[in-house]
Formats: C-alpha cells, sequence, structure tokens
C-alpha cells in the first residue's frame, strides 16, 4: 500500500504505511528502505538520519544504508543549491518594506526563475501583485507559495484574501482554516474567514468567528467592527 501511495503522489499518505509495517516487522529490510528513500525525497533530512542509525541497529545491509548516506547528502546539497542567497533576500525585502514596488517586482521574478522551488520569492510576488491591483495575476504566486510552504500560515492566509477577493469563497473558506490550524492565535484569519463566511450569508458562523477574534486580540478594532 506505501508503494502504491508513491505511485500516485501521497507521500503522507505513504509514509504513514512505511510507519506501520515497521512497526508490524522491524526485521524487513525493504520496508526500511523504501522509508528512508522517501524521507529523502520528501526533504525530511533530519528524520532521514535517525532512521537510517534505527536501521542499522536492526541489521540492514550496511552497503545499502551507505547508498542512502550519499543520496541523502547528495541532495542536500543540490537544494542548498537552490535557495537564493541571505544579500538576495534582504535586497528585495528592503525594496518592499521602502515601497519600490518596481524594484521588488523585478526582483521577485528573477529570484522566482533562478529559485522556483523556494516559496519566500513567490510569497513577496503575490503580496506585490495584490498591492499593485492585480488580483487575478497574484493567484498562481499566491497559490505556489503555499504550496511550497505547507506549513506557512501566513501563505495560507494571504491565499484566502486572494480568493476571496476573487469571489472563491469556498475556497477561501478552507485556506483560511488550514492558517487558523497551523497557528490558532491567528486573529486576523480568524476575521477574515469572519468576513467570507457573512458573504456566503453563514451570519452565525461569521459571528463565532468574530468572537473568538477578538478573544485573541481584545484591542482589534476592525473585528470588533464587523
Amino acid at each position: 500500500l506505501g508503494v502504491l501511495a508513491v505511485s500516485v503522489n501521497k507521500s503522507d499518505a505513504a509514509l504513514a504505511l512505511f510507519r506501520t509495517a515497521l512497526a508490524a516487522n522491524p526485521k524487513i529490510e525493504q520496508f526500511w528502505i523504501s522509508y528512508i528513500d522517501l524521507l529523502i525525497k520528501g526533504s525530511q533530512y533530519e528524520v532521514a538520519q535517525q532512521v537510517i542509525k534505527q536501521a542499522k541497529k536492526q541489521g540492514v545491509n550496511e552497503e545499502k544504508l551507505n547508498a542512502l548516506k550519499i543520496q541523502l547528502k547528495t541532495t542536500e546539497t543540490e537544494e542548498v543549491q537552490l535557495v537564493p542567497s541571505d544579500r538576495e533576500l534582504k535586497k528585495l525585502l528592503l525594496a518592499y518594506q521602502n515601497k519600490q514596488f518596481n524594484e521588488a517586482e523585478k526582483l521577485a521574478i528573477s529570484l522566482t526563475e533562478r529559485f522556483p522551488k523556494h516559496p519566500y520569492s513567490w510569497k513577496v510576488l503575490g503580496v506585490l501583485f495584490k498591492k499593485t491591483g492585480r488580483i487575478i495575476e497574484s493567484l498562481i504566486p499566491t497559490q505556489k507559495s503555499a504550496q511550497l510552504a505547507p506549513k506557512d500560515a501566513e501563505a495560507h492566509f494571504n491565499l484566502g484574501i486572494t480568493l476571496k477577493e476573487m469571489g472563491r469563497f469556498e475556497e477561501a473558506v478552507e485556506s483560511y482554516k488550514q492558517a487558523i490550524s497551523l497557528k490558532p492565535d491567528f486573529a486576523e484569519a480568524q476575521s477574515n474567514l469572519g468576513n467570507t463566511l457573512k458573504e456566503m450569508g453563514r451570519l452565525e458562523e461569521a459571528v463565532e468567528r468574530y468572537k473568538k477574534a477578538i478573544s485573541l486580540k481584545p484591542d482589534f478594532a476592525e473585528a470588533q467592527s464587523n
């Protein structure tokens, strides 16, 4: 089942299945190898290192583990090379903070082209498009940011804003809920979720979200007003 899950790109499900298989029988070598390989492919490098040590204790073939160690090191090195420098990221942030939006946009586009798997430049590009009134154009970079950084609450919050402004309320609700699940004290996300529910006519639910926002941030005037 784990191998089948990998074949249809359901990595999280596959990892859970491999863990279950290992718990049932840690003496099966292939379970360890499949599990470690998937951890590496999913960029879970620290976990992969720990599991390699556990596999060694269970008597997994040394040569196979060494091959996985090489794969791990190579993948880590390649990923480091796909990350923009701190200097480039600071330059982008500074241009944005100084409201040099044209310059910031050029920098963000350049970084997304050179480092397509790095979420930060996509995130900034999406915000820039929104700031300059290009809501529809902001959708793709904002979606990309959330996909590349699935645990970034702000990325899902930004996506929720874009989807709501495009009238895609159901999808916006899901994005706000995802942001809240990642950051339970995210008062702004609670308030925006309330706004979206209000637009959908779900007034009682909206009131509850506003109350939640206010409980998290009592001086949140916008939530009080809403």
